[in-house]
């Protein structure tokens, strides 16, 4: 049986104590969009690896690259207010 190389995944984080993302703090929000960016880099990264399909191995790599960028983009911001990852 052969694997579909295009996976929906939906993740969702919310701390239980804060209840609402709009009360989150900054560093909470840019803690979890890391790791969110992360996880999907991972992913991205993984299911580049493992497609066959040069189309689908190359969109893959794109999205593994918009997510390397985000990642860096939020690093920034967390040095910026002076978050500790």
């Amino acid at each position: 049986m052969k694997r579909n190389p295009l996976r929906v995944i939906k993740i969702v984080y919310m701390p239980a104590e804060e209840g609402t993302m709009a009360n989150w703090s900054m560093e909470e929000a840019l803690r979890m969009a890391l790791r969110l960016e992360a996880d999907n880099f991972a992913e991205y990264e993984k299911s580049a690896a493992e497609a066959t399909n040069p189309g689908v191995k190359s969109m893959f790599r794109f999205l593994a690259d918009e997510e390397r960028n985000h990642m860096k983009l939020i690093r920034e911001k967390m040095e910026q207010f002076n978050v500790k990852p």
